[in-house]
């Protein structure tokens, strides 16, 4: 999972946790082990919940420093993600 963007004038309604709980969704149906996430360097505490590990270095996307995870695809805790809008 990359980027997920949602249009200004639909943001705050939740659309971006909608998204992410579908894209898990997706990778259960596809029998997908694990998920692969690019969070900001800052939002790596809000991802403990779902028990995601590092992978990689840190790097940089915009002038922001990511860093790459690996989370379980049966894993239902996602963190609290009401920051994507």
């Amino acid at each position: 999972m990359g980027r997920i963007a949602v249009v200004m004038e639909h943001r705050n309604q939740g659309l971006g946790l909608a998204i992410t709980k579908s894209l898990f969704r997706v990778a259960r149906h596809q029998q997908l082990a694990d998920v692969y996430m690019k969070p900001e360097l800052d939002d790596l505490a809000k991802f403990t919940q779902c028990a995601a590990n590092p992978v990689g270095p840190v790097f940089m996307e915009e002038g922001i420093p990511h860093q790459q995870l690996i989370c379980s695809a049966d894993n239902a805790q996602l963190p609290d993600l009401s920051y994507l809008h």
